[in-house]
C-alpha cells in the first residue's frame, strides 16, 4: 500500500481495475504521477478478502443462533482438560 504523506483523503472515489501483468508498471507509473494529495493507491490483498468473507460467515452463524458460545471460564476449563 502506498500512502502519500498519511493524509486523510475526503470525498474520494474508489475504482477496481483488473489488468494484465505486463501493463502494471505503466498503470502504477501513471497513478504515481498524479498529485499526492489527490490519490491513494491501495493494492488489494486476496487473503484479506477471504478472511473478511469467513468472518462475515461466522458472524452470520452467531447472529442466527447457529453456533455455540462459550464463556471465558468454560474455555479455560476446556484448555485445562486438554479439550482445546
Amino acid at each position: 500500500m502506498i500512502n502519500f504523506e498519511n493524509q486523510k483523503l475526503y470525498n474520494m472515489e474508489t475504482i477496481r481495475i483488473q489488468f494484465q501483468p505486463n501493463v502494471k508498471e505503466k498503470i502504477m507509473s501513471f497513478l504515481e504521477s498524479l498529485p499526492k494529495k489527490e490519490v491513494e493507491i491501495t493494492i488489494e490483498d486476496s487473503q484479506f478478502e477471504k478472511d473478511k468473507a469467513e468472518v462475515q460467515r461466522q458472524y452470520n452463524e452467531f447472529k442466527n443462533g447457529n453456533c455455540k458460545v462459550y464463556s471465558i471460564e468454560e474455555v479455560e476449563e476446556m484448555i485445562e482438560n486438554g479439550m482445546l
